[in-house]
């Protein structure tokens, strides 16, 4: 539990971490945001003011050529009216000389020739006329047409450069715009190693707290070396002091056991050290994959300085030729413009300004566009990396765990041969004592001196093997040690390299980042240089288009005039109508400009419509956001109820282990006041030692398995982690879209906010933690069922079998043994149920029980058959006892001394040695201490057992207890089978679901307290029953009978196990499925947040066009506030001279709180005055009264 709080505490920490980090990145967002809103509202009188001097151009341009067409009206009008003059002319001569034909004269052939001649002289005159007007009209009018021919050429080539040159521009445009995103790339490229460096240290310093982990170990198995040496020492001196007297057949046993302890120890001690070995391996391959990800860092940061670099030269480079071109550009420019006022003072009209904003604002939505594809493809990229690492760490896992089987197969053949070993050589001993025992009845206790010789060889060379292996290890141990610390420090001087490189790169970056804000800056001078060129160049075109356009009608004019002189009455009528219909365009232009100024006011209506309901949004955004604290303080809250009701069912299980270790101490009791029964029957100890260590290997393999099924679910947490952090940052995209966009954008992703939310909280760490614990407990009641099914089918069968098994007479202690055996095995099977958190204090107790028992066994010696028969429970037994304390007395004593003697001898002094003295002290005397109270328990027993059974331990209120407990057990399975078929139902409950696991950790422990009671009902049962079956049948066998109650035994064990297995593998099942389930529905999730995320980029691109459409028509709403401007400049004038007003009011009323404040200062000074007089007339009358007082007195 309190490595779940860690662990809650930590993803808490995480959370807010990176919830601050969201906000931070937000608030800089919001910042640009605004940022860029007022640069927009910066730029929006500049436009303004550029408008207005283009409309006023337009205006002036109009007015030219209005002056220009009248001027041309009045020539066309003029030459009309000289024309029609000399029409006038001719026709009053021809008049004239047809008057002169008419009338008669007196010559008729000097009239007629008269007559001809004038008409030759007219016709004449009249053919010069018009040759002369003709030929001067044609010659100005071929002039006038090279000239603007030529003017047409130049204009042509200028637009033709003009057009190149904006090529060329567009191109480095678009070179610096990929140039500067590939270095924005570097830039995150370089953000993503810092990241990874920092993530490298952190698991060096998890690497350097395992090293600190592993010394500390190794100090604690170099004492318990240590200690081994001083009693492999101690077990040195015995040998010695054993082949110097005469050996004691009572001593071997000791001695095996202990040798049997040794080896047990070295090679636990071994494994020990097999496990630190690849502890430490995997540290060092760790290690090595660190410094190869470091390695590859450091060559992408030194790639990525180089390309700066390179982009860095390249830019400048650019910027050079970028500069030389727009001088050129300038100096062409103004040539041009020469050109241009040359031939005419024509402008760029306002469609094409219009279409060139259209064409920047439909590329800046590309490039967005374009920057979001590529943030989406490297957020995959960076998903598929992170399932290839998974995937990796899986196969290790898996591989590391095939070795640990393996090693665990090695060990279980190692301790199987050294079983063999001590049955071999227990045969052996039995075989060597027979024959002694035949020869000399009274001496057969003692062994040969060769076999004791030959046996302390043996011991001698296994020690020295021992020895050496330590020695060896201890050896191989520092070699590690010593490479480990070179590793480390080679470690930590390549991370303060790559810290300062880091720190030189960060350094760099930052001189990088500068210089490519300067250049950005640059870039922006340059296309607003560009676009100002461009402006120019469209100007110039139109320039040439209108001149061409006027050459063009001037031809038509010169045809018009040179070939329908007679016709320019006609002319002069579609002069008037175009007039007209110049004056309706006029009239058309205005209505559209009322129309315009309608769409404007409308569209203020729209913005402050949508300005209101971006704050409403905003206060529910707010409102959302306090009720998500609100909503996570309570979860917290519900945790740590829950922590607490924990802690104090935790409590509650250390009172009942208290009580459990209690109860052992009494069974420990007993098992000491039987100990001497059990002094006759070794090999049965041998045998009971045999089933705990199979019992051990079972606890052991149930540990194994439990183990796996947690690596598991920490696996599936992972899992889950991680599809909680893509949705997380999925929620953040869709966060971000609806903060950029206004309300439909808000209005569509609203559903798939309120999903995320849900989905998110369904898979939170926290309720992943109640899954846990909820499936803990399952676990727990499960093999609670199990074991109380076995136990009951245990006792069914010890009740049929018990009156089957009376073939012969059987002695007490025989009867006694294996009735404490069962409740010992009870108790560790009781005890075995608490879950992982008890399993090593059990494992302890149940040490502590084989380890006595075995102990004074072999000790004390079994005295014969004919003793017993002499006197059932007579005086040759105490005798025997007696002489056998003696003896114990007398070989402690030389032991103390001649190990004083060996200290000596090897150099070490008393004093230093004291504390192996004590220990032996400690080592023998609870052995006297236990054969001095086995009497007296052996006394109490046989008392016991001759009295009648009392009422209480009566069969009918035991079978009551168990109908009881059987009907309990049966509700449990139908509780547990309801709450494994609602299980995927409380996946999305909520926090009410942790007060019903309450109840059932309560309703759990009151089980374990009926169970308990049941175990302990059941043990006097059986007392009761084995005392009745040993008075009503004194000739039953022991050994069957011990036999057939070790077979019943082994088959509880096999049911229980069974039992354990298919429960075990049946909440596996149901959790694979539900993880099954939970993992569908994460990806349905994710396909839904997918195609809602590409539903809101459309929203996007849409809500950008309508957002560009608009900012075109609010460009128009610009004269309107400029008028507001003035109107607000002119209240500023009357509010300043109020405030002019207000200011002198204020200075006169400060006059007058000064001269007050002077008058204050006069009367305080005044009144201090007073009081010091005061002060003196006080003092002189109290030295007046004091005066008196000393004169009376």
């Amino acid at each position: 539990m309190l490595e779940e709080v860690q662990r809650l505490g930590q993803e808490k920490l995480d959370v807010q971490r990176q919830a601050e980090k969201d906000h931070s990145g937000l608030v800089s967002r919001l910042k640009l945001l605004e940022s860029e809103l007022e640069q927009q509202v910066c730029r929006g009188p500049e436009l303004e003011e550029r408008h207005r001097t283009r409309c006023e151009d337009l205006q002036q341009h109009i007015h030219a050529l209005e002056k220009q067409l009248k001027h041309n009206r009045q020539f066309i009008d003029e030459q009309a009216v000289e024309r029609e003059h000399e029409r006038d002319e001719f026709q009053q001569e021809i008049k004239k000389l047809e008057a002169q034909l008419r009338q008669p004269n007196k010559g008729h052939s000097t009239a007629e020739s008269n007559m001809q001649r004038n008409m030759e002289l007219a016709f004449l005159d009249f053919i010069s006329l018009e040759q002369f007007y003709s030929s001067a009209s044609a010659h100005l009018l071929f002039s006038s047409m090279k000239e603007k021919v030529e003017d047409y050429n130049t204009l042509l080539q200028t637009k033709e450069q003009f057009e190149h040159n904006v090529a060329e521009q567009n191109e480095e445009i678009d070179r610096m715009a990929s140039r500067i995103q590939e270095l924005e790339e570097a830039l995150r490229s370089s953000t993503e190693t810092n990241r990874a460096l920092s993530q490298l240290e952190q698991e060096l310093q998890k690497a350097r707290k395992v090293e600190q982990d592993l010394l500390r170990d190794r100090e604690a198995l170099q004492q318990q070396q240590y200690s081994n040496r001083m009693h492999i020492s101690a077990l040195q001196s015995k040998l010695d002091e054993t082949r110097h007297r005469v050996p004691d057949s009572s001593s071997n046993p000791a001695l095996r056991e202990q040798l049997t302890s040794l080896k047990q120890d070295l090679l636990d001690k071994e494994k020990q050290v097999e496990v630190l070995l690849e502890q430490l391996e995997e540290v060092q391959r760790n290690l090595g994959m660190k410094e190869e990800k470091a390695l590859q860092l450091n060559l992408q940061l030194d790639e990525l300085t180089r390309q700066n670099a390179t982009c860095v030269t390249q830019m400048q480079n650019e910027i050079g030729s970028l500069k030389e071109q727009l001088s050129s550009l300038q100096k062409f420019q103004d040539v041009a413009r020469k050109e241009v006022t040359a031939a005419c003072s024509l402008q760029l009209p306002f469609a094409l300004i219009e279409e060139k904003n259209l064409e920047i604002d439909h590329l800046n939505q590309q490039i967005l566009q374009l920057q979001q594809e590529l943030s989406v493809s490297k957020d995959c990229k960076v998903e598929q990396q992170k399932q290839a690492e998974v995937e990796h760490l899986r196969s290790q896992v898996e591989l590391l765990r095939q070795t640990h089987e393996e090693e665990t197969e090695q060990l279980h053949e190692v301790i199987d041969k050294l079983q063999e070993e001590l049955v071999r050589l227990g045969p052996d001993r039995m075989e060597v004592s027979d024959p002694v025992e035949q020869s000399s009845p009274p001496s057969g206790r003692w062994p040969p001196a060769s076999r004791e010789d030959s046996l302390g060889r043996e011991l001698q060379r296994r020690l020295d093997l021992a020895h050496s292996e330590r020695d060896a290890l201890q050896q191989l141990l520092r070699n590690q040690e010593d490479s480990f610390r070179s590793q480390r420090e080679e470690m930590e001087q390549s991370l303060e390299d790559q810290q300062q490189h880091l720190n030189r790169m960060q350094e760099e970056a930052a001189n990088l980042t500068a210089q490519l804000s300067q250049e950005q800056r640059q870039a922006e001078q340059l296309s607003t240089r560009l676009q100002e060129l461009e402006a120019e160049r469209d100007e110039a075109l139109a320039v040439s288009g209108r001149a061409e356009e006027q050459l063009r009608s001037e031809f038509a004019a010169v045809e018009a005039i040179v070939a329908q002189l007679r016709d320019s009455q006609a002319q002069i009528g579609q002069l008037e109508t175009l007039k007209e219909s110049l004056s309706g365009e006029t009239h058309i232009l205005r209505q559209s400009k009322a129309c315009l100024q309608e769409e404007v006011e409308r569209l203020k209506r729209e913005v402050a419509s949508n300005s209101a309901h971006i704050q409403q949004l905003n206060q529910q955004l707010e409102d959302q956001e306090a009720e998500c604290v609100e909503a996570h303080k309570e979860v917290l809250k519900c945790a740590d109820e829950t922590l607490a009701k924990a802690e104090e069912v935790l409590q509650e299980k250390e009172q009942q282990l208290a009580q459990l270790i209690a109860e052992h101490s009494a069974l420990r009791a007993e098992l000491a006041s039987v100990k001497e029964g059990l002094s006759s029957s070794t090999e049965r100890a041998e045998k009971l030692v045999e089933e705990g260590q199979t019992k051990d290997q079972a606890l052991a393999e149930l540990e194994v398995v439990n183990q796996h099924l947690k690596l598991e679910l920490c696996r599936l947490q992972e899992d889950l982690a991680l599809q909680e952090e893509e949705l997380c940052s999925q929620h953040q995209e869709l966060e971000q879209l609806r903060e950029q966009h206004g309300l439909q954008v808000q209005q569509d992703t609203q559903p798939l906010r309120l999903s995320l939310s849900q989905e998110a909280f369904g898979g939170s760490p926290e309720h992943l933690r109640h899954l846990d614990i909820s499936m803990d407990q399952m676990a727990h009641l499960s093999e609670l069922s199990a074991l109380h099914c076995t136990s009951l089918e245990l006792h069914t069968k010890d009740r049929s079998l018990l009156p089957e098994i009376l073939p012969s007479s059987m002695d007490l202690p025989s009867v006694c043994s294996p009735g404490s055996d069962p409740s010992s095995t009870l108790a560790s099977d009781h005890l075995a149920v608490n879950g992982s958190s008890g399993a090593g204090k059990v494992k302890e107790l149940e040490n502590m029980d084989l380890m006595p028992p075995s102990s004074l066994t072999c000790s004390t010696t079994s005295p014969s058959p004919h003793d017993w028969a002499s006197d059932g429970y007579g005086s040759n037994v105490s005798l025997e006892l007696g002489a056998q304390l003696q003896v114990e007395l007398d070989a402690a004593e030389r032991l103390d001394a001649h190990f004083l003697d060996y200290l000596r001898q090897r150099g070490m002094a008393p004093a230093d040695s004291m504390d192996s003295v004590a220990v032996n002290e400690e080592l023998l005397s609870p052995e006297l201490q236990s054969l001095l109270k086995k009497l007296y328990h052996e006394a109490c027993h046989i008392l016991a057992l001759s009295q009648p059974l009392t009422a209480s331990t009566a069969p009918p209120s035991w079978q009551r207890e168990k109908r009881a407990l059987q009907e309990a057990v049966v509700s449990l399975r139908e509780l547990l089978c309801k709450v494994a078929n609602h299980k995927p139902q409380c996946i999305h409950g909520s926090v009410a679901s942790l007060e019903v696991d309450n109840k059932e950790v309560d309703w759990s422990a009151n089980l374990l307290q009926s169970l308990h009671r049941l175990f302990a009902s059941e043990r006097d049962w059986l007392r009761s029953e084995l005392q009745s079956v040993v008075r009503s049948h004194p000739t039953l066998d022991p050994e069957s009978f011990m036999k057939q109650l070790a077979d019943l035994l082994k088959q509880q064990e096999g049911h229980q196990r069974q039992s354990l297995e298919q429960l075990l593998s049946a909440e596996r099942r149901c959790l694979l499925a539900q993880l099954q389930d939970l993992q569908g529905q994460m990806r349905i999730s994710s396909l839904k947040s997918q195609e809602q995320l590409q539903q809101l980029r459309v929203c996007m691109t849409t809500t950008q066009e309508e957002s560009s459409q608009h900012q075109h028509q609010l460009r128009r709403q610009v004269e309107l506030l400029e008028f507001q401007l003035q109107q607000e400049q002119t209240l500023m004038q009357d509010l300043r001279s109020s405030l002019a007003v207000e200011q002198d009011t204020v200075a006169l009323l400060k006059k007058e709180l000064e001269e007050s404040s002077l008058q204050l200062s006069a009367a305080g000074r005044s009144q201090q005055e007073l009081h010091n007089e005061i002060c003196g007339l006080r003092y002189q009358l109290s030295q007046c009264t004091i005066g008196t007082i000393v004169i009376l007195l």
